[in-house]
């Protein structure tokens, strides 16, 4: 019976592995291995070794590229994790209706990436846009917000604020997990609401914390429709971000074993910066009970 079972397992569990293996794990091995050639997609490839990450390193719009990814990791990356946290919070409340108000807060993260790009380059427009509208009704002046390189990646990272909610999920579900023990003996003790706040509550939702820094850092890393939608690259490549330099060298220039180096660097980038986060977290993420 239990051999039985256990083939039943595997028969749930096989076509899970098959997807893993021809759609994720077989195209990582073969951009490993198309980054030694030189190939664009036309004619044979030609194995040309480690040229194609010598150029890399050669290359300033490469580094621009990864120059403006890292900007937005650094700055967008705090703010959505404190903005998706004040809104947990403040949504956290036994309140009538809340359950509508945490909807209205997440749909936004249900929204395609092309559909949301497309209403904030209409918000964000020069000549109708609602924003610069608003600010000549108050007497400013408009601003370019798509088409100023000391702006652009500013507008970028309010338009990353448009998916806060799926963090937000996570941290009021941890939210909702907190024993009230805690609070009602912080109660006893006489402890204010802020105090509680920095010493029970944000405790412990690290874990929270860290799943959703990883996750947003991984999505920032592979910032690519506002490029494409949006800015096309610019001005002046100040939101060329990695990713769409990739797609660019890749299929606009018919680059493929370059834009396969670039996508190996990425990876190793991803795999430092989460396994740096995992480290990192032994020292500040803390679980019910005590124990790190």
């Amino acid at each position: 019976m239990e051999k039985k079972s256990t083939k039943y397992l595997y028969m749930f569990i096989w076509p899970g592995i098959l997807g893993f293996l021809v759609f994720q794990l077989a195209p990582i091995i073969y951009a490993f291995v198309l980054s030694l050639y030189k190939f664009n997609g036309f004619t044979p490839p030609q194995y040309i070794g480690l040229e194609n990450y010598i150029n890399m390193f050669k290359d300033k719009g490469y580094w621009q590229a990864l120059g403006n990814t890292l900007y937005m990791l650094v700055f967008q990356l705090p703010l959505n994790l404190v903005v998706a946290l004040l809104m947990a919070v403040l949504l956290n409340r036994k309140l009538k209706g809340i359950g509508l108000f945490r909807t209205i807060y997440y749909i936004p993260t249900l929204l395609p990436q092309v559909a949301a790009s497309i209403i904030i380059m209409t918000l964000l427009s020069n000549n109708y846009g609602l924003l610069n509208r608003a600010l000549v009704l108050m007497g400013l002046k408009p601003v370019d917000w798509l088409f100023d390189p000391k702006v652009v990646k500013f507008s970028l990272i309010l338009v990353g604020l448009w998916s806060v909610g799926r963090g937000m999920v996570i941290y009021l579900a941890n939210l909702q997990g907190i024993s009230p023990e805690y609070y009602e003996a912080a109660d006893i003790d006489g402890a204010r609401s802020i105090q509680k706040f920095f010493r029970i509550t944000l405790p412990l939702i690290t874990p929270s914390i860290l799943y959703n820094m990883i996750i947003e850092a991984t999505f920032i890393f592979q910032l690519f429709t506002p490029s494409h939608i949006i800015t096309k690259g610019g001005p002046e490549g100040a939101s060329t971000f990695y990713v769409y330099k990739l797609y660019t060298d890749g299929f606009r220039h018919s680059k493929l074993g370059y834009a396969s180096a670039q996508a190996v660097i990425l990876f190793f980038i991803m795999i430092f910066f989460t396994l740096l986060s995992m480290k990192s977290s032994q020292s500040w993420v803390y679980y019910e009970g005590g124990t790190r």
